[in-house]
This record gives structure tokens, sequence and C-alpha cells, in this order.
């Protein structure tokens, strides 16, 4: 099961002999990032960690090199989560998680390179629930000036449903408050660690104890003279030098799908999914669950004029220099010379797909691009967010405007602030309230926002108001 990345971001500050000693600890107390993110931000009850299942532990007598396993075990976890209000689903839930949490070593006796947290969660009593597994992986990687937290994730299915697109849309809506949540907790473990470091500093026993301050300060974060062996990325005059080992672990591989339909199967010409039954799919780029790629903030009809991959990353990754490419087909799912894929239906099982594009109606083929994650941006980069404010009043015999409130309107999700589909936008927070009537959006971590206003629009009145009798998509109607 491949895996989504969706979070990328840098703390200062903030190191990683504290965190990793509480994880490897036999009981998870306050602290511990694990049950300080559910206990703390969920609010979980009767939280419970079994014993340690070991991989491997650590050796006194040789130290493993740079990169290598330091300590790797498993463990399960289980907990009541409390259910926000939803239909057909309990007030609460019981939950399992099994986590396998990996070290590794930067060559140093007691160095820490990288910590690694994997985990595969179940919920026992919600609809479905046996049905799908939702796998998370974090990486904890120390830094000159800090640390790089990035986590990835993918909903797991061991069972078929109808109910599977949906399952997993809700999977992926909940990673955005799932990563607010666990940075809060990284936050809080920077300020916990100078409390740890001044218990563990006299104390020489600590196998994976950071250096002390008085060492610390003897050391510069500046590398000494020229590294043995560099990688230079050149990008607009911009140099970034990094070990050849660091620019493997730091790089991240994206894949998206470009899908096309013809108008019927005696025609030639190939567009981007135009059926009201294709949903997501007419934005042209979608993922491996033929979802629109998270990555885009742009409108459908935007983003299917686009002739390349119109992702916009995270702000803490920089793509590579030959960008997205399109590569060769899954095993078992030949390709023609430009990597299309041709079949009757836009199939998510790859064995049905083939080159011959007779009777064929759709088609599609794979781009991929290597992102580098990059701490400190040298240079900014600059996104331009569109955002459409509905309103809906009671009658037309009335004055009073509020947010969509027909039951039509919560069918087709039209919220009071979405993007010009009129569905909901990645950044914005669906059907939330503000006093001051600016858009309620959670910028992810690395944008700062230059602020809100209102663009003129032709025809409008003068506070920039459009009207008509139904939300169009068409401007026309307008």
């Amino acid at each position: 099961q491949s895996m989504l990345s969706v979070l990328c971001d840098h703390l200062p500050g903030l190191t990683l002999g504290p965190i990793q000693q509480k994880l490897f600890e036999d009981e998870w107390s306050k602290g511990c990032m694990v049950k300080d993110y559910w206990v703390e931000k969920y609010s979980v009850t009767d939280f419970t960690a079994g014993a340690w299942d070991w991989e491997k532990e650590p050796s006194s007598k040789e130290w493993p090199g740079k990169g290598e396993i330091l300590r790797s075990g498993r463990r399960e976890v289980s907990f009541i989560f409390p259910m926000p209000p939803r239909p057909m689903c309990p007030k609460e839930t019981r939950m399992t998680v099994l986590y396998k949490v990996t070290a590794y070593s930067s060559g140093e006796p007691t160095g820490i390179q990288s910590v690694k947290i994997e985990s595969s969660s179940v919920s026992h009593d919600i609809p479905y629930g046996d049905y799908f597994r939702v796998q998370e992986q974090i990486d904890l990687e120390s830094q000159a000036n800090g640390m790089l937290v990035t986590k990835s994730f993918a909903a797991d299915f061991a069972k078929q449903t109808f109910l599977k697109s949906t399952i997993a849309s809700s999977v992926e809506a909940a990673q955005q408050e799932a990563c607010d949540k666990l940075m809060d907790v990284l936050r809080s473990c920077a300020e916990f660690t100078t409390s740890v470091q001044s218990d563990t500093s006299s104390n020489g026993s600590n196998y994976m104890q950071l250096e002390s301050a008085d060492s610390a300060g003897e050391e510069s974060c500046e590398p000494e003279g020229e590294p043995d062996a560099g990688v230079v990325l050149e990008e607009d005059d911009v140099h970034i030098e990094l070990s050849t080992a660091d620019h493997l672990e730091n790089e991240v591989t994206v894949e998206v799908w470009e899908v096309q339909r013809r108008t019927t199967i005696f025609h030639k010409n190939w567009r981007a999914p135009f059926l009201p039954t294709d949903g997501e799919r007419r934005a042209r780029w979608v993922n491996s669950s033929h979802q629109r790629h998270p990555w885009i903030i742009q409108t459908w009809m935007d983003a299917a004029a686009s002739e390349v991959p119109p992702l916009e990353a995270p702000a803490a990754m920089r793509p590579s220099a030959t960008g997205f490419e399109v590569v060769n087909a899954p095993p078992g799912a030949p390709s023609d010379q430009d990597g299309w894929q041709y079949g009757a239906a836009f199939y998510k099982s790859d064995h049905r797909w083939g080159t011959s594009v007779v009777g064929a109606s759709c088609r599609r083929r794979l781009w991929r691009c290597s992102f580098l994650r990059v701490p400190v941006l040298e240079t900014t980069r600059e996104v331009t967010v569109d955002l459409w404010e509905l309103q809906r009043r009671t009658t037309i015999f009335q004055s009073d405007w509020r947010s969509p409130f027909l039951p039509h309107d919560k069918l087709k999700k039209h919220f009071r602030w979405v993007n010009k589909d009129f569905r909901p936008h990645s950044w914005c927070i669906p059907d939330a309230e503000v006093s001051d009537g600016t858009p309620p959006v959670k910028i992810p971590e690395g944008w700062s926002p230059e602020g809100w206003f209102v663009v003129y629009v032709d025809p409008c009145d003068s506070v920039r108001w459009q009207y008509a009798s139904d939300f169009y998509h068409s401007d026309r109607h307008w």
C-alpha cells in the first residue's frame, strides 16, 4: 500500500534524545509523544500499552554505523476513543494501535540520526471498522538547528466494500487535524526537553544520552572543512549542499495519475474526464484511489487545463531539477510509448488496463517527481488562494442571508467557504463560522498569509456580491 505524504516541517530547538528515551521506556507516561498525542489531544480513556517485543536492542560492545538500526521494537496500545456525533456511529469506540519504533544511529557514540514511528490502527465498534486499517509513518530526523518532521499515511483495506472511497476520503480529511495535533505535541516536547536534559546530563549510563551542554558548546554546528562526498543542487543560483546519505534520506517520491476520456469510442480526441459520473477525476490529476490529489489547490477546471501535474507541494519541499516525468506503468499493466494505458472504464485494478485503444473510452498514465525536504527555504514561494463565499436567504421575501442550509446544499457540500468548483478548499475548515467575516482557513506550516480581500468580479453590487436563483457553476447565470 503506497503512502501519501501529508506533513513536512522543521521544528527549531528540538532534539531527538529525550524524545526517543521516552519512546523506548517500558511504561509510556506523560512526556511520551505517543501517549500525549492520544490522551491530551484526543481525550482517550483506558490507555494501555502492552509489553515490548524487541527486534533489536542496543549493544554495549560495538556502536552501529551511520544510518544503521540502533534499536527497534513493537508494542500494542489499546484505548477508548470518543467519537464526534455522526449518523450510525457510537459515542465511543475501542481502538487498537500496533506501533513499531526504530532508532537509527548517527555513527557516533550516543548519537541519534533519526527515529521512525510506524503504526497500524483499527477501530472495533464503528461500522465497517474491521474492513480497513489506517497505516501511518512519522519520521523524526536530527538537523543542525532542530528536527525535521515528516508524516505519511494510507488506508489499507482488508475487505472490499462499496463505501471504500467514502471511507478513504474520511481518513484523508482527518489527517489535517491529526498533523496539527502532532505538531502541538512536539512543540510541547521541545519545552519538556530542557528538564529532561538537565536530569540526564549527569548520568553517564544512558545509552542514548545526548551530548552534555559543555561538550555541545565546544562543537560548531557548521561542518569543518570540505565534505568528503557532497551533492550540490542548483536552482536560481541557490546552492543546497548535503552529504550523499542525507540527500537520499531527505528525498520523497510523489506519484500522480493523469486520466483522460475521449468523447466516444469513434473519436480520437482525448481530454479531461467530463461526465458527471467521473466525479473527482474531472480534475484530470488524481491519486491511486482516483481522488483529486490533495496537493492540488486549484479548481478542477484549472487543474484539468494543465499539461503537467499542477501540484503545490508543502512549503518545506523543493522539487528535483527534472520535475515531474512520465514513468513506466506498474508491473502487469503494459503501456504504449507515451506511457498511456487504455481501458473501457477507470479501473483501479492494474491488470484491467492495456495498450489497445480499440473499444477503450478511458486512458491513464503515471507521473513521478522527487522532492527534497529542506528545513529552511532559500527562496520564497508565493501562491494565490481564491475562495468563494456562498450565502442563501431564508425566502425570497426576506433579507436575512446566512450559510447554505438546505438539505441538498449539504449533500452537494455547498458550504459557506468553497473554491470555484463549490468544493471545500483543502486549506479551509468546512462550515466554520467566523465573527470577522474572513475565510476560516488552517494554513499549513511554512506559509505566511498576507491577508484576505474581496475581489471585484463583473457584474457585482457595491459590496461585490453576485446574485442568482441557485448556486450555479456557470458565471453567466450570476
